[in-house]
């Protein structure tokens, strides 16, 4: 009886090493886990902070350039304005160009 009982303990003594090398590879693994998430999720937040400073620099260039076109396109409409004024002034002056045109 008394080597039924030492068998036993052995055999607990072997369940409890199993388990308690089992509990330190589950902590390996969560700890792992952990890492790994850990890691991924600083390289979201860099990447994600990259990203908002690239869309803020472009839409600051897209601002510059609207701001670029817009006073191009008044500049030239005024430049059109006033060659259609010379245009119109020179007709004038000359009479109807189809008219001299016929004449001739």
């Amino acid at each position: 009886m008394k080597d039924a009982f030492e068998q036993n303990d052995v055999y607990l003594d072997e369940i409890e090493n199993q388990n308690d090398l089992l509990k330190d590879q589950l902590l390996e693994a969560s700890l792992t886990a952990d890492i790994k998430n850990l890691v991924i999720t600083s390289c979201m937040e860099l990447r994600n902070k990259d990203l908002h400073d690239e869309i803020k620099r472009i839409s600051k260039e897209s601002n510059d350039v609207s701001f670029e076109v817009t006073q191009g396109l008044l500049s030239s409409k005024a430049e059109k304005d006033q060659f259609l004024k010379e245009i119109n002034s020179f007709e004038n002056s000359i009479g109807n160009p189809e008219r001299k045109v016929c004449a001739n």
